[in-house]
């Protein structure tokens, strides 16, 4: 089991499963389902690179403020994917808890 699902309130927990599971309006995923491919773009940095839940988590620039206010140094530098791992799958509540209002935050910005 996953260590969210068991550091989280219920209500926290559900908004970064929807967030995991691909149920969110992030550019990557609205971009899917249409016959336009530049829909799948970051809309806001335009730095030309894929709206997916990598970039806004961990390297999105127009995100950083944010992202200095609740995501771990250790993260955020030399970013990859084993790192996005070990962020989303932490065993410290802080850190989920700050992790959840992060992707609220991102997903706040897509509606």
């Amino acid at each position: 089991m996953e260590n969210y699902l068991v550091n989280l309130c219920p209500v926290d927990r559900i908004k970064l499963t929807r967030f995991r599971c691909g149920n969110h309006k992030l550019p990557i995923l609205e971009g899917r389902y249409s016959s336009d491919d530049n829909r799948r773009f970051c809309t806001l940095c335009q730095r030309n690179v894929q709206g997916n839940e990598f970039h806004y988590v961990l390297v999105g620039p127009a995100l950083s403020e944010e992202r200095n206010k609740y995501v771990k140094r250790y993260y955020k530098t030399r970013p990859n994917t084993l790192k996005m791992n070990q962020l989303f799958n932490t065993k410290s509540k802080k850190e989920s808890s700050n992790l959840e209002k992060f992707v609220c935050i991102i997903m706040a910005k897509f509606g």
